[in-house]
């Protein structure tokens, strides 16, 4: 990776990046909040390969997303591209990442629980 110039990484990591935003975007447009109802933001920060931020928001029934940080959220969770990948597809639950140490949780865990209803 130190033969290859830098500016080669960042564009192998921009488009990681929007990979995962995309998917994650995807995931928020099908979610069903209906049920939830505390509002919350979310604040991801991923690391390794595709490193970056987003959040997700709930604001009564509308859920957002944006690629980038918020300074005002309920929990940050942190974890690595893979991680993140995991629990997108389902195939790792979110309680079990974090009993596992795959993800670092700050703030709120109570609100973090619908993390799991987020990703059904």
């Amino acid at each position: 990776h130190d033969a290859l110039p830098i500016s080669v990484w960042e564009r192998v990591n921009k488009l990681t990046f929007e990979m995962i935003f995309t998917k994650a975007k995807d995931i928020v447009s099908n979610a069903d909040v209906s049920s939830i109802q505390e509002d919350f933001i979310f604040q991801f920060h991923i690391t390794g390969a595709g490193a970056g931020f987003f959040y997700v928001e709930k604001k009564g029934e509308i859920l957002s997303i944006r690629p980038c940080a918020n300074r005002r959220w309920d929990a940050l969770i942190t974890c690595s591209t893979e991680t993140l990948e995991k629990l997108m597809k389902g195939k790792l639950d979110p309680v079990v990442a974090f009993a596992l140490r795959k993800i670092k949780v700050e703030g709120n865990m109570k609100k973090l629980l619908r993390l799991k209803q987020l990703l059904k």
